[in-house]
C-alpha cells in the first residue's frame, strides 16, 4: 500500500469555503491579511466592505432616530445637551462615507 503526501493551501479550497473561513477574521486581521497576495486582497476587501455596507445601513438608521429627536429649527438644536457631540459624529460619518466610495 502506497502513501502520497498531497499539501493543500489556503487558495486550493473552493471560493465559497474561503470566503466563509475569512468571516471568522476580526477587520483587523483582514486588514493584514490583504498584504499577502492579490488573491487576499481581493476575498479580504469584499468582506471588508460587506461589513461596511452593514454597518453604513445601521448608522443611517441611527441618524435618522437622532434627527427625529432633534428640534427641526437650528437654533433650537443647539440648547439640545450633547448636540455638538452628535453633530461631529454625523460629520465623521458621512466623511467616512465619502472616503470610502473613493
Amino acid at each position: 500500500m502506497t502513501t502520497t503526501n498531497i499539501s493543500l493551501s489556503f487558495t486550493d479550497l473552493p471560493l465559497l469555503v474561503q470566503e466563509k473561513i475569512i468571516k471568522y477574521f476580526s477587520y483587523t486581521e483582514l486588514s493584514r491579511l490583504r498584504s499577502i497576495s492579490k488573491h487576499f486582497h481581493r476575498l479580504c476587501s469584499e468582506e471588508l466592505n460587506r461589513g461596511y455596507l452593514q454597518l453604513e445601513t445601521i448608522i443611517h438608521d441611527l441618524q435618522k432616530q437622532i434627527k427625529i429627536k432633534l428640534p427641526r429649527r437650528e437654533s433650537e438644536r443647539h440648547k439640545v445637551e450633547k448636540f455638538d457631540l452628535l453633530n461631529k459624529i454625523c460629520i465623521f460619518l458621512n466623511l467616512a462615507s465619502f472616503i470610502n466610495k473613493i
